[in-house]
């Protein structure tokens, strides 16, 4: 058991590795948490803006492959 003369080491060192084991446990997941996040938004955006894209491409084919005329 430790002594009344090292009690003021172990509160600090108890305060140090607290501290250490909350950036390990909670920071340093949720930078890999955002990061994730934000790539995941970055695909969702680039998969909307090609779907628009080809949607619009899709269109005009069907356009230029329906016949020309009055009645249509």
């Amino acid at each position: 058991m430790a002594g009344m003369k090292e009690l003021p080491r172990l509160v600090s060192e108890f305060g140090t590795l607290a501290k250490e084991y909350m950036v390990q446990e909670t920071v340093e997941p949720a930078k890999k948490l955002g990061r994730f996040a934000g790539m995941s938004l970055g695909a969702a955006l680039a998969w909307m803006v090609a779907l628009l894209l080809l949607s619009v491409a899709g269109l005009r084919g069907l356009i230029a492959l329906l016949p020309d005329g009055a009645y249509w």
